[in-house]
């Protein structure tokens, strides 16, 4: 095997110590609040599981907004990430035989094993971070949605699959689709609440259609002067997401009582952000919002409710 260029060196650390590439995804993890909370929630045995997808999908999304410290020459940053992006996608279909090259994916592909992960939905997330490095251009919401379909369904495939409903199974066509819209609502709160720092960057997420019927330029760089006339279409936005969220909530009255409180949780995380998003009105195009330690609190008391749960 040829040497690798010096730009892709540091994605093959190599690894085949189960037990350090286990502490190696603790670590990534460790740094997230969001992840420290609900992970305490899960069953033991499945902890390390959901480490391994979530250490996955925040080290891949790293790649694709990062600046990189290695750099290679004749290439700008964003064919640098590209090609990154590539070729940690090429270790992920590379597996079992490239487990060894990458801490996380020698947990990842172990956790496939053990609980029947769809490293398909892996890719798919990978796909989304390549389509991420080219300016968005979402024409209207079935874009959108279908962009989301690849960048933030996945994860809560995944995490179907660890509950142990996978396609074979008998509810898995009418979980998936309360999942996936879990994840397009958190997504979309998401966009909205990241308008102060996509928009310099050259990115938008709002559909186009949505943004001429309000009179407004599909141009980022001057989308932030639109001001007060920006409110109204925030409301839909916002009033779209919550939608979504709502409906995926409803996926916790079919899980068992673990998996139905992160559900809750994820659910009332996006919910609190829209809520402060559309406090925030015109402002959201220079500011963003922050959640505070009681919001964090309020969300996990309500997540701990009585609801209706699957025993």
């Amino acid at each position: 095997m040829p040497p690798l260029p010096a730009h892709l060196i540091d994605l093959e650390p190599g690894c085949e110590n189960l037990a350090r590439a286990r502490a190696h995804v603790a670590g990534l993890c460790r740094h997230y609040e969001n992840f420290s909370l609900s992970s305490l929630f899960l069953p033991p045995r499945l902890r390390p599981a959901l480490s391994s997808i979530y250490a996955f999908a925040r080290f891949s999304d790293d790649l694709a907004d990062e600046r990189p410290s290695v750099t290679a020459a004749g290439l700008g940053l964003a064919e640098l990430r590209r090609l990154r992006l590539e070729h940690w996608l090429e270790l992920l279909e590379g597996l079992p035989a490239s487990a060894a090259r990458h801490p996380i994916l020698l947990a990842l592909d172990e956790d496939a094993r053990r609980h029947g992960l769809p490293l398909a939905e892996c890719r798919r997330l990978l796909l989304a971070f390549l389509r991420d490095q080219d300016p968005p251009d979402y024409p209207d919401d079935a874009a959108v949605l279908a962009y989301c379909r690849d960048s933030a369904a996945p994860v809560g495939r995944l995490l179907l699959a660890l509950n142990g409903l996978g396609e074979a199974d008998a509810h898995y066509t009418r979980l998936a689709p309360l999942a996936d819209a879990l994840c397009a609502g958190l997504q979309l709160a998401n966009f909205w609440q990241d308008l102060s720092r996509d928009l310099p960057a050259g990115r938008l997420y709002i559909p186009r259609d949505r943004l001429a019927a309000h009179g407004l330029p599909v141009d980022p760089a001057r989308l932030p002067a639109a001001g007060p006339a920006f409110a109204p279409l925030l409301r839909e936005l916002a009033d779209w997401a919550r939608v979504l969220l709502l409906k995926g909530r409803g996926l916790a009255r079919h899980l068992p009582w673990r998996f139905a409180l992160e559900v809750r949780l994820f659910a009332g995380g996006g919910l609190t952000v829209v809520e402060r998003v559309e406090r925030l009105g015109a402002r959201i195009l220079t500011e963003r919002p922050v959640l505070t330690r009681r919001d964090r609190w309020r969300i996990a008391l309500a997540a701990c409710l009585p609801g209706e749960t699957r025993r």
